[in-house]
């Protein structure tokens, strides 16, 4: 913890610091619920949260993890402030057509569903 107003807790602001903090705070917390003799049958993660689940679930090596979340941090880090994400069920034909007039500012991200 740092005390509000300090250069440090204006580090804790920056993505590229806190993402490596947040990843082990969760694993932390699934190793102490293990060392209880807990074991999760699933683990899954928001965000950041989901390297650190998948490196928990043996899908991803430490160093793995470690490199996609330094290299996520990084990119988040350099993203614009005033940014902003927006999340709808929609064809990329029909966002498209409601963008003309943003047309080289807007990026359009898209994912399959099963």
């Amino acid at each position: 913890m740092a005390a509000e107003g300090t250069a440090d807790s204006e580090l804790l602001e920056q993505t590229q610091y806190t993402a490596a903090g947040a990843v082990r705070a969760g694993s932390g917390a699934v190793q102490a619920v293990g060392s209880l003799g807990l074991e999760a049958d699933l683990l899954l993660g928001h965000s950041i949260g989901e390297l650190a689940a998948a490196h928990l679930a043996g899908v991803l090596s430490l160093e793995d993890a470690c490199t996609l979340v330094a290299a996520r941090a990084t990119l988040m880090q350099q993203a614009r402030a005033d940014g902003a994400m927006y999340s709808l069920a929609a064809t990329e034909h029909e966002v498209r057509g409601l963008l003309p007039e943003y047309e080289g500012r807007v990026a359009i991200g898209r994912t399959e569903r099963a």
